[in-house]
């Protein structure tokens, strides 16, 4: 079933999308125009709406030099005065002063409106039309047709004359008709069962039959099959009176709806099939049209489009397919069009173009795309010139004015992993063109530079990677999405770090260190030994909140950041009282909080961790985190562990031990799962050192099978289960 709390956009319907499903439209319509060219004898073109058969006349609310107009975005949208064709279409209709809305009722219908706006809204759903509401002259006007379509009218519009025919649902002729509107009905004899009262054959005054199957109270209820005008319309679920449940409608052309229906009306999910038995459209329908998200399909059975719907026609969201299946455009639609952002491909299904649209052509801003073979050099293992031709993707910007090229811009050339259809995807690298064509002993070609070199995702930076500016220097390097700065990162100024931290959409977001040298401090080549002071602070959209604290590093550079041994010194602390303040006491000398081997501004490899000027790591680091061997030394304690570690906590093989006694006694081994004991180990008894209990362990508490020891370390005095580090049976007494 569809869901019912959804935005719908609806736009137009015209001849082109309307399939009548009244067999006496054509006589009603014929009717209609004659009496209408009658009455406009004066003024053969003025709009006109025709209600039921009857030419709609609006009476006082119009006065001697205003009429129904034609206008709107498409310029072929009547315009009709909401309340008086609102009450002809027999709506109660009301201002509601508290909300500001135009609210309409009839039956248990309801219809709210703020005039002004586009939106309209009826039971549980909020209809978003092209057109707004109008006020012309203290007249409150609306676009008749798709507010008619809305409310589950049947209609058909003839630019030629100007006029809109209405006719009412399937649903409000049955209901109707069950009012006596055709004349009063019989009830046959049933021809199968004998219970009269619920089974039988309902039948016009005329003797033509309206209606056989199951009924309850004389109106069909439960399975039944529907007539109009001596032809089959609708078989299938019927409550209390009217379609509901699965059924199937029979349209004149021979085509048919099958599927879901709700108070009369196809809505839920459903397919369109033509008179020969293909399939047309499948998805949802809400009030008797095609809406939601849906497929229509071509004469071959394929997929011609995929995606949202509205009033019959694509609108929003979707994909549009050749005959062979291939996908020609992904992106947004508007009235059945291309319209708004999205994505062209060729025959093949590579894209050729990413950009915007507009009245199914491109207009404004995009990126064009081809694919050439063209010839790179590399660096090999001995920093020699290596030749590669490799399959390259030239990306132009462009701009265009209804299909036609304005101008062309910039043009990148990207060598790296590909989607099928030639987006990026996967590492890559992307260079900007410097330059045009040149000739020369060696030939023409291209000059390009570093731009991008990293991971893409659907054609969008998004990944780890690195930004270059104009000398071939790297900017940024770290996690992007969708090609700005977001996750952890570096940001460097003449080539050297200026700031290591987090960030969101491009701006310093976080925890974040500044980095700040002096004069003749950095070698040329960026390499070598230095020192800079690092300002530690937390920031909010790119801006300074908080000082933290003031840091000296000391040691080796490599392409711009700490690399290399050395060592990071806390000079003043911000946050903490006990901290060092160098800064208002020169004699202060600061705390050294790291000194070992640094990659990329982080600790890697091998280093020691201090808090407080006191060692409480030693061991392995991997992208600033303990990760590895290492041991960790508990000062509120006294122990150590020595053991493996991940993603800076305790995980693998571990051991426990005393740090103070000079025997260094054996407190716990076995293993560690997040910073805590998990799985399999041993605890020993801290003086005698003898073994207390081995077994099974859960976030430091024993859990599972286990045993505890006497004194000994040998006897065992319990063996069994454990919950929460205590027997079975304990547990069980403690939660009785």
């Amino acid at each position: 079933m569809l869901n019912k709390t959804v935005r719908i956009t609806i736009a137009c319907a015209t001849a082109a999308c309307l399939s009548f499903p009244w067999s006496s439209f054509a006589a009603d319509t014929a009717n209609a125009e004659a009496a209408a060219a009658h009455t406009s004898a004066s003024s053969k073109m003025t709009p006109k709406l025709v209600v039921g058969g009857v030419v709609f006349r609006p009476g006082a609310d119009l006065n001697e030099e205003q009429s129904l107009y034609v206008g709107g975005r498409d310029g072929q949208t009547l315009f009709v005065p909401i309340r008086s064709v609102l009450e002809r279409l027999g709506y109660t209709v009301q201002w509601d002063a508290a909300a500001q809305e135009l609210v309409a009722s009839k039956a248990d219908q309801t219809v709210r409106h703020r005039l002004g706006t586009a939106a309209w809204r009826t039971q549980d759903y909020t209809f978003q039309l092209d057109d707004a509401s109008d006020n012309r002259d203290g007249v409150a006007w609306m676009p008749a047709e798709s507010v008619a379509s809305m409310l589950g009218y049947r209609t058909a519009w003839n630019p030629l004359s100007l006029t809109l025919y209405l006719k009412p649902s399937l649903a409000a002729s049955i209901a109707g008709t069950l009012q006596g509107d055709r004349g009063p009905l019989t009830l046959a004899p049933s021809t199968t069962g004998d219970a009269p009262q619920s089974t039988g054959r309902l039948l016009l005054n005329s003797d033509e039959p309206w209606y056989e199957g199951e009924l309850a109270s004389a109106q069909p209820e439960g399975f039944g099959k529907l007539f109009e005008d001596g032809r089959l319309v609708y078989e299938g679920r019927f409550r209390s009176g009217q379609p509901d449940g699965s059924g199937t409608y029979y349209y004149p052309d021979g085509s048919r709806y099958i599927g879901e229906w709700t108070d009369g009306l196809q809505t839920g999910e459903g397919k369109l099939v033509s008179g020969s038995g293909a399939l047309l459209y499948s998805g949802g329908w809400v009030n008797g049209m095609k809406q939601g998200f849906g497929r229509f399909y071509q004469s071959n059975g394929k997929v011609s489009f995929e995606g949202n719907v509205s009033q019959n026609k694509r609108h929003g969201r979707g994909m549009s397919f050749n005959a062979s299946g291939i996908k020609t455009y992904d992106g947004d639609w508007r009235n059945g069009i291309r319209d708004g952002q999205g994505k062209a491909y060729d025959t093949s299904g590579k894209i050729v173009y990413d950009g915007q649209w507009s009245n199914d052509a491109r207009s404004g801003s995009g990126r064009s795309f081809r694919v050439e073979s063209m010839e790179w050099i590399y660096k090999d293992a001995q920093k020699g010139d290596v030749k590669k031709n490799e399959p390259t993707t030239l990306i132009t910007q462009e701009t265009y004015s209804q299909g036609k090229l304005l101008t062309q811009g910039t043009t990148y050339a990207y060598v790296g992993e590909v989607l099928e259809d030639g987006t990026p995807n996967g590492k890559g690298t992307l260079r900007l063109k410097t330059g045009e064509l040149s000739s020369s002993v060696f030939g023409y070609h291209d000059v390009f530079r570093e731009a991008f070199e990293g991971e893409y995702q659907s054609g969008k930076q998004t990944g780890y990677g690195k930004l270059y500016d104009s000398q071939n220097r790297v900017i940024y390097q770290g996690e992007l999405l969708d090609g700005k700065r977001n996750g952890r990162g570096h940001a460097f100024e003449q080539g050297m770090l200026a700031f290591e931290g987090n960030w969101d959409d491009d701006l310093e977001t976080g925890t974040g260190r500044r980095y700040t040298y002096s004069s003749g401090m950095t070698a040329a080549s960026l390499s070598g030994r230095s020192m800079a002071t690092v300002e530690e602070g937390r920031y909010e959209r790119g801006k300074l909140a908080e000082k933290l604290g003031l840091y000296v590093y000391s040691g080796s550079f490599a392409s711009g950041m700490p690399s290399g041994y050395g060592t990071m010194t806390l000079m003043h602390d911000y946050v903490h009282t006990d901290g060092p303040k160098s800064l208002t006491n020169s004699s202060e000398t600061g705390w050294i909080v790291y000194e070992g081997d640094f990659a990329n501004a982080l600790p890697e490899g091998k280093g020691k961790l201090f808090e407080k000027n006191k060692l409480v790591y030693d061991g392995d680091f991997v992208k600033g985190s303990r990760e590895g061997l290492g041991k960790a030394y508990n000062t509120a304690d006294n122990t150590v562990y020595e053991g493996a570690f991940q993603s800076d906590l305790k995980n693998g093989y571990g051991r426990i031990y005393d740090s103070l006694r000079s025997a260094r006694p054996l407190l716990f081994e076995g293993s560690f799962r997040g910073g805590r004991k998990n799985g399999q180990g041993k605890l020993y008894d801290s003086e005698s050192g003898k073994l207390r209990y081995e077994g099974s362990f859960k976030d430091d508490l024993k859990d599972g099978f286990g045993k505890l020891y006497y004194a000994d370390g040998e006897t065992t005095y319990y063996e069994g289960e454990f919950r929460d580090d205590m027997t079975i049976e304990e547990f069980r007494l403690k939660n009785k």
